[in-house]
């Protein structure tokens, strides 16, 4: 597997501007207010605020362990959540700082991608029995889009997308 191909699939699939009958994550939560972004139709849903801060830390962590390997190191440490809390209330400028940051990760971490060599694909991504780094950006992919729809799935039932 390329390297360039598959950071050709996290722009298109995860940031890409124009992507012709598909939404990407950075799309899906363009244009929405703080108050839309916290917004849940019941307590156990997650809100849109809280599914945009997961994608963005496992697209970080991974864009780190990349990072890493390509390098030649060993990747930090998981942190001890991948929710972030998000704020009770709403907050424009931390919204809009959430947002701006998941496109800038996404992007950087197709550019980390396509900095790998072949051979880092196949090695694994965490250490000694962890899954291949091909493993980890296909699940990444499978992950964000998942999420992303959930996403779509709230701002239908809140009246925000078309």
């Amino acid at each position: 597997m390329d390297p360039l191909l598959l950071a050709d699939h996290l722009e298109r699939l995860c940031c890409a501007e124009d992507n012709g009958w598909y939404v990407t994550v950075v799309q899906a939560i363009a244009d929405l207010t703080p108050e839309q972004a916290l917004w849940r139709p019941s307590p156990d849903f997650p809100c849109i605020w809280e599914l945009a801060a997961h994608i963005h830390y496992w697209t970080a962590r991974m864009m780190v362990v990349f990072e890493a390997i390509r390098r030649g190191e060993e990747p930090p440490a998981r942190s001890e959540t991948d929710w972030p809390p998000v704020p009770d209330s709403s907050d424009a400028t931390a919204w809009s700082a959430l947002q701006t940051e998941l496109a800038r990760v996404q992007v950087e971490l197709a550019d980390v991608v396509r900095s790998l060599k072949p051979e880092h694909l196949l090695g694994p991504s965490e250490g000694m029995g962890s899954p291949s780094v091909l493993y980890e950006i296909h699940g990444l992919l499978a992950h964000t889009g998942y999420h992303t729809g959930q996403i779509l799935l709230l701002r239908r039932l809140q009246g925000t997308w078309p």
